[in-house]
């Protein structure tokens, strides 16, 4: 009776919400028929695309934006046509838009750049380009610090612990995460709370502290239960379906994914459907309903394909090759396994891994250069308050001297390092190059000697024989 009247309050919600939304797309169609080109227009349309995301609607707004020069609006244009293409699933076409987008707001720090910056690394993180990925969300996190925009610090904290997570550095995916948490504590952002609680769950789960992981995802689950949040009651129904599948209790976990996945089959978000179908077929897999696993696992996968979510793809080759392992089907398996093997070293290359360090090292060596600056400066107001003095002050100079010169230093050093560790990389591979060259040599001087022993060896077989005649009978010889 309780589940029956929380299905029908979420029901009466969605109505007096979509009921809602109609009335204000009624409203700002009404306004439009009496407004002419002008800046006002385009607002107008792009109050009407959020809402709708109509493709004529934008496509007015973009041009009326062009027409009229008006940043702003083509910028919101950009915007909202590049999440309708991100639901989409056309990752490539939303980030050129965000890319534009990044060129138009890139003259001063803004909430609205720290957005794109967050966009375009989420579109590099879909599609498994983790080393962009990162440095779009440490690029955005500099900007949110600039200026001191909290909601954007905390949401490139959690971005900047996923990757992490990808590496599999647990340590520091908790403490990012943790970060985040506070800050959206802090403004008293509920939504993104259960978001945060739900990415700490998936860590313990990897971690293999189920009983952790169960509690934060049901954490999660009832604050979006509060907020009426049926995406994320979907994303946490299926991660509780992954906690109770390492459980090894495969009915409860099936009960969970199949609760997501009637979730995500009501809304218009197909790139959230792989997962959960791949999923929904690995646990079929255990339950030795072969047919089934394969049916989901390839409807997963097929997804992942036109979506271009590689993380995805590489998920599918990995379920068929381990259900066609339990098959006994070993030719299949070993296909799959290939693929598997072949995509997860073009995500999680060594190159990638070291840049993601690398960026994550800059960052923090950026972060404490400005707060010694600060430090420095606050102690400069001190001193000048507290003793009115030419010594101390010329002190304090000399000092803040120093230190600028030791961290001109430590940057100088550091770029030293990386400068002479890519030219290592170089002369190795110029090394490997001429190895490959000198065999290559090695290897066609061989094959001439044996054509030119080959060659020789017929006519000096004839003048042999020519001998031999003579010795044999010299007395018949003329002059």
């Amino acid at each position: 009776m309780t589940r029956l009247f929380a299905i029908s309050s979420i029901l009466l919600i969605f109505l007096c919400q979509t009921a809602y939304n109609q009335s204000r797309i009624d409203s700002l169609q009404h306004q439009l028929q009496n407004t002419a080109e002008s800046k006002q227009r385009v607002d107008l349309l792009n109050s009407l695309a959020e809402l709708n995301s109509s493709d004529s609607v934008i496509t007015e707004s973009i041009a009326l934006s062009k027409k009229l020069d008006y940043e702003n609006g083509l910028s919101s244009a950009f915007r909202i046509l590049s999440n309708k293409l991100t639901n989409e699933g056309d990752y490539d076409s939303a980030l050129a838009l965000n890319l534009i987008n990044l060129d138009i707001q890139k003259s001063k720090p803004s909430s609205e750049l720290a957005s794109t910056y967050s966009a375009i690394g989420l579109l590099y993180d879909y599609m498994g380009d983790y080393k962009n990925a990162m440095d779009n969300f440490v690029e955005g996190l500099k900007v949110s610090e600039e200026i001191n925009d909290k909601k954007h610090i905390s949401n490139f904290y959690n971005r900047i612990g996923i990757i992490h997570n990808y590496q599999g550095n647990y340590d520091k995916t908790i403490e990012f995460f943790n970060k985040s948490l506070e800050l959206r504590k802090e403004i008293g952002d509920k939504r993104a709370q259960a978001d945060i609680y739900n990415n700490l769950g998936i860590i313990y789960r990897k971690q293999n502290d189920v009983s952790r992981a169960i509690e934060y995802y049901t954490i999660s689950l009832n604050i979006k239960i509060d907020l009426n949040d049926n995406y994320g009651i979907a994303s946490s129904y299926n991660n509780l379906g992954t906690a109770y599948f390492f459980k090894d209790d495969y009915n409860k976990a099936l009960e969970y994914y199949s609760k997501s996945l009637a979730i995500k089959l009501k809304s218009d978000t197909p790139g959230e459907l792989a997962s959960t179908y791949i999923n929904i077929g690995e646990t079929y897999t255990y339950l030795d309903r072969y047919n089934l696993a394969l049916n989901n696992i390839e409807t997963g996968l097929n997804i992942a394909k036109k979506m271009g979510n590689r993380d995805d793809i590489k998920l599918g080759y990995e379920e068929l090759s381990q259900t066609y392992a339990k098959m006994r089907q070993f030719d299949s398996a070993y296909k799959y396994h290939l693929l598997y093997n072949d995509l997860k070293d073009s995500i999680f290359s060594k190159e990638s891994e070291q840049h993601i360090i690398e960026i994550q090292t800059k960052y923090d060596l950026e972060k404490k250069e400005k707060e010694i600056v600060l430090l420095q400066k606050e102690n400069e107001i001190k001193h000048i308050e507290t003793e009115n003095s030419n010594l101390i002050r010329n002190i304090f100079i000399f000092g803040f001297v120093i230190i600028s010169f030791l961290i001109i230093a430590i940057i100088r050093s550091y770029k030293d390092d990386l400068v002479k560790n890519r030219q290592l990389s170089l002369n190795k591979k110029d090394i490997e190059s001429q190895n490959e060259v000198l065999k290559t040599m090695s290897y066609e001087k061989d094959q001439l000697m044996k054509i030119v022993a080959h060659d020789l060896r017929s006519p000096l077989n004839q003048i042999d024989g020519l001998v031999n005649l003579v010795n044999y009978s010299p007395e018949n010889l003329n002059d």
